[in-house]
């Protein structure tokens, strides 16, 4: 057996990629005041952008002017919490996830308006749209920003918080909430961030390629999957240019490991590149890996066809005389059979229109007995 060469092009992941949002606060069409004008603290002002809205308090649009000698807007508005006992301030995603999304962190700048008091805000989270409240642990001092998370400083400082939610998170679900936790400084907030990261419609936890006698079999495992309607098994000569040679349905949903294979009957000549493609219910597909199997050795039978690009004509040479009525098949490489003819005389040559075939890659049979020839070629 030749040796099976694994290329792998993309790392197994489980997340595809993460979404960062930073909403600075600078466009004035997004403000709405509340029971006073924006620049008065008030508990109902809202800003809302990307999804999140903003509100609570008292709380009150901060402008970019100094305090304390630092701009009290790192653009030009950001949040001020008023120095009350009773501050809430809340971020709340107003939007459902997709099935396969999920919230992965957050956070804001800060900084505070003076030095004395101390600022003295809780950061929590929630999850369940306010019913249970988690200490935001990784921001300021264990979950509070005061003086000491702040540095003993009035500059804008950053913090974020790395969470982990359910995927699909229904609206109104995750809220981020600051509140004060007794007599405290003010402080100004900007640049609120939040990351949803997008889980993989599937995992993929193995694939492999082996090659038996002239047939390739593929093997793979997934260890969940999200939305799965199919995988595309795509096939390439140089490892650049792929043709979707067959599918397999997929299981939908499920955490559960799952083992799906594939045969291809009729490999190239040369290196045989293989790679899937996963195509989820909506359309939406995702590659991975590509794997690879050598079929340099691969006998094309006792036929010689030229030219092995061809556009119109093929011309057919055996190296012995073929019965007349031997039968001839045109296949493609997934193995569909294209166009069935007859050898036309007891000769060793033929020639075969092929000028009506879709371009792409073909195989030459024929039959004749127990005997067969085959031999590969291109239609441009």
């Amino acid at each position: 057996m030749k040796q099976v060469y694994l290329l792998l092009i993309f790392c197994l992941m489980s997340v595809v990629g993460w979404g960062q949002t930073t909403i600075d606060f600078d466009n004035n069409s997004n403000w709405t005041s509340g029971s006073g004008t924006i620049n008065s603290y008030q508990t109902d002002h809202v800003f809302s952008e990307s999804n999140m809205v903003f509100t609570g308090g008292d709380a009150l649009r901060q402008t970019a002017s100094n305090q304390d000698g630092v701009a009290g807007a790192l653009g030009t508005y950001s949040w001020r919490l008023r120095d009350n006992s009773s501050v809430s301030w809340t971020a709340t995603y107003s939007a459902a996830l997709n099935a396969n999304e999920s919230f992965s962190a957050f956070g804001f700048d800060v900084r505070r308006w003076d030095s004395s008091p101390s600022s003295d805000f809780l950061v929590e989270y929630s999850t369940d749209g306010g019913t249970g409240w988690t200490t935001a642990s990784n921001i300021g001092t264990s979950g509070v920003i005061d003086n000491t998370a702040l540095g003993n400083s009035s500059n804008w400082s950053t913090f974020s918080q790395t969470i982990s939610t359910v995927q699909g998170l229904a609206a109104n679900q995750f809220i981020v909430r600051i509140s004060a936790q007794g007599t405290t400084e003010r402080i100004m907030i900007d640049n609120f961030s939040y990351t949803v990261s997008v889980a993989l419609p599937i995992t993929l936890s193995s694939f492999v390629a082996d090659k038996q006698n002239n047939t390739t079999h593929l093997h793979w495992r997934t260890s969940t999957e999200v939305n799965n309607d199919y995988m595309a098994i795509e096939r390439s000569s140089d490892g650049r240019t792929f043709e979707e040679i067959g599918r397999v349905q997929g299981r939908g949903t499920t955490q559960i490991e799952q083992s799906y294979s594939f045969v291809d009957e009729w490999p190239l000549p040369g290196i045989n590149y293989y790679r899937l493609r996963q195509v989820d219910f909506d359309g939406r597909y995702e590659y991975h890996e590509t794997v690879a199997v050598d079929f340099s050795d691969k006998t094309t039978g006792k036929l010689l066809v030229y030219p092995t690009q061809v556009d119109s004509h093929l011309k057919i040479v055996a190296d012995s005389e073929m019965n007349k009525d031997a039968q001839v098949q045109v296949l493609s490489t997934d193995g569909k059979i294209w166009k069935t003819t007859h050898w036309l005389e007891k000769s060793t040559l033929m020639e075969l229109s092929v000028d009506k075939l879709p371009a792409g890659s073909y195989w030459l049979r024929v039959l004749d007995g127990e005997r067969v020839d085959q031999a590969y070629f291109q239609k441009i």
